[in-house]
């Protein structure tokens, strides 16, 4: 399992920054760019979720390596078997989880944070 986190950006507040957890099988961590424009307001991780022959810690054992977000983005493929799991998982912990909106497919990295963004901010009066 991949897993890297973004923590580029020198933020002068003792806040802490919103955690994102972008869970994506096609994104290639080892070419990522983490920072695009936005990016530095959050502390972003992402997962590629189980290898092959690998189980996912969440579903498990309740305990995901990157520790736990305020959001996660679930963009795993659809043929990726835990990806129902992980989402459920997910939902029963109370964090939210935020999909990618159609029309801003093919997928790209933005598109991604939107959708995090989207999820962090809801109203309630808003879709996804």
């Amino acid at each position: 399992m991949q897993q890297r986190s973004c923590n580029g950006y020198l933020i002068r507040t003792t806040a802490r920054r919103p955690r994102i957890l972008v869970e994506d099988d096609s994104l290639d961590p080892t070419t990522l760019d983490l920072s695009p424009p936005g990016a530095g307001a959050f502390e972003i991780v992402t997962c590629g979720g189980p290898e092959d022959g690998e189980a996912c810690p969440l579903v498990v054992d309740g305990t995901c390596p990157a520790g736990r977000p305020d959001v996660v983005v679930s963009a795993f493929g659809a043929s990726n078997p835990w990806a129902a799991s992980v989402r459920a998982a997910w939902a029963r912990d109370g964090v939210p989880v935020a999909e990618v909106h159609p029309d801003e497919l093919p997928l790209v990295w933005p598109a991604h944070l939107g959708a995090a963004q989207r999820a962090f901010f809801a109203t309630g009066d808003e879709d996804g």
